[in-house]
């Protein structure tokens, strides 16, 4: 009986950690040697939940879009940055746990509707996500009823248009613990409008639309929010493509400090508008700012350029911005981004003035994460890392530039002593180039190494298993069938260090 009031307690208020933690206590007094595990797996994601940002910008320099396994050892990290490597020994103690303890968490799959609950039982995440309207419509109230849902997840295959509405009408007051709402199907959802303007779903702090074509209407409705006050992470993907517009009130969004804006298709609606809004109120609580496939990349980098515009970011992508080689100097060289400790500037063209003003560039001294643009010329690599702040950085991303030996050796003759993941998917590296790298001083501290989208054959292999210096390496990605001689040549020699699979 008392397991049950506790239970209660936890259902009553999932966002309170106090009936969690209470819960937690009373297993290890009470319970046996599963018991304990499991109140060990809830103080974990009690304490996971209260740091979550701060352990997941803590581990990103040492992360290739790799999971869990291919993080680098704990012990290797704490040398450096021990927020990072108390965040990799929980994930690894949280999933050893988790998994032995699988066998009690009740997991409801029913005809499309998967709930992973969490507080008392496994201390995961509680995320309810449908499959079909059929499981929608069925099975959403009884199990919203019954459990407090706090992240609601339509998966693509979900159709949840005005012009298919569900055969009985949804109460929004049983999805009232709700925090965060995500919709990966291309229609306009009813419900998530509803429950945006539903007065008792107030604590909402996440929304993510990723869409072909955002909806007028789901535009309409985030505009309007009950409490839009509240919403701390917004992500709209398919964004600017259609005839309704998007315009932040800065009194409406003043806790907003995640901001994502993708555009899709043909892009109608210029984002600096939408960003400057931040400019004219009193919000510069703005922290991560991602922007791609936008149609006035210059006019993003002028306001970014501007002092005391959003002084608190730090993490900044503006993928994909068709901005030219003049505009990034301009945003390199800037000092008005203090804190600024991810730059991403991918599929954007970096030119040989670009590369020379960089050489003088004392901006961002904070910054530990780069990834450039695609198309830099190969001997821009020699301006590149003259970069004053180049040393500094513990993850470097250059995807997709094409690289030949003056590259490699321009790459090769870097001061980086600091340098933990290095990414050259796609660039064109054969055995002679890559035999050239491993040879560079800077390899020696690499942890991850993505060599993914490049030609592997006999002398790329070679080149990676006869060098000495790339014993540090945790994780290595490669493209290589299974079935090829080389995958178990490569399999011996690093073992679960190398990795085939993309995960970026």
């Amino acid at each position: 009986m008392e397991r049950e009031n506790l239970y209660s307690a936890i259902c009553a208020n999932p966002r309170d950690d106090l009936p969690k933690l209470v819960f937690a206590d009373w297993l290890d007094e009470t319970g046996d040697a599963t018991d304990r595990a499991h109140a060990e797996l809830i103080r974990i994601q009690c304490e996971w939940d209260a740091n979550a940002r701060r352990y997941e910008r803590a581990l990103e320099p040492y992360r290739l879009g790799a999971p869990e396994h291919c993080w680098p050892d704990a012990n290797l990290v704490a040398k450096e940055d021990s927020a990072a490597a108390q965040a990799i020994r929980m994930q690894n103690r949280a999933e050893e746990l988790y998994m032995n303890l699988c066998h009690i968490n009740p997991r409801h799959i029913v005809a499309g509707v998967k709930i992973e609950y969490s507080s008392p039982i496994c201390g995961i995440r509680d995320t309810l996500r449908i499959s079909n309207a059929l499981a929608w419509d069925e099975h959403l109230i009884a199990l919203a009823s019954k459990f407090p849902i706090r992240h609601l997840v339509a998966e693509p295959k979900i159709d949840l248009s005005e012009s298919r509405p569900l055969t009985r009408p949804i109460d929004v007051r049983v999805l009232s613990h709700l925090d965060s709402i995500a919709s990966t199907q291309s229609s306009d959802n009813k419900l998530f409008c509803e429950l945006l303007a539903s007065p008792h779903v107030t604590n909402l702090r996440r929304i993510v639309i990723r869409q072909e074509l955002v909806a007028s209407g789901l535009l309409t409705a985030l505009e309007n929010a009950t409490r839009a006050d509240r919403i701390e992470e917004l992500e709209l993907q398919g964004f600017g493509n259609t005839p309704g517009e998007l315009t932040f009130r800065p009194e409406r969004f003043h806790s907003l400090r995640r901001l994502t804006l993708i555009g899709g298709g043909r892009v109608r609606q210029e984002f600096a508008p939408v960003i400057a809004g931040f400019a004219d109120g009193s919000n510069h609580r703005i922290e991560e700012l991602r922007l791609g496939k936008m149609p006035d990349g210059g006019g993003i980098a002028s306001l970014l350029c501007r002092e005391g515009f959003l002084p608190r970011l730090e993490v900044l992508q503006l993928s994909g911005s068709r901005l030219t080689g003049r505009e990034i100097c301009d945003l390199l060289t800037t000092n008005s981004l203090p804190q600024l400790s991810h730059l991403d500037l991918s599929q954007n063209k970096l030119d040989h003035f670009s590369g020379r003003i960089l050489e003088k560039a004392t901006s961002f001294p904070n910054l530990h994460i780069l990834s450039l643009g695609s198309r830099l010329p190969p001997d821009g690599f020699a301006s590149i890392v003259k970069w004053p702040r180049f040393n500094r950085l513990r993850k470097l991303i250059l995807d997709e530039n094409p690289m030949n030996h003056d590259a490699i050796a321009a790459l090769g003759s870097a001061d980086t002593p600091n340098l933990r993941t290095l990414g050259l998917a796609n660039c064109k590296l054969h055995g002679s180039h890559v035999r050239e790298l491993v040879r560079s001083r800077f390899v020696r501290s690499l942890w991850n190494l993505d060599l993914r989208g490049n030609p592997v054959d006999d002398a790329f292999i070679r080149a990676l298993i006869e060098t000495p210096f790339l014993d540090a390496i945790q994780c290595l990605l490669l493209d290589i069938p299974e079935d090829d001689p080389g995958y178990d040549r490569l399999k011996t020699h690093f073992g679960d260090r190398f990795e085939t699979a993309g995960y970026r």
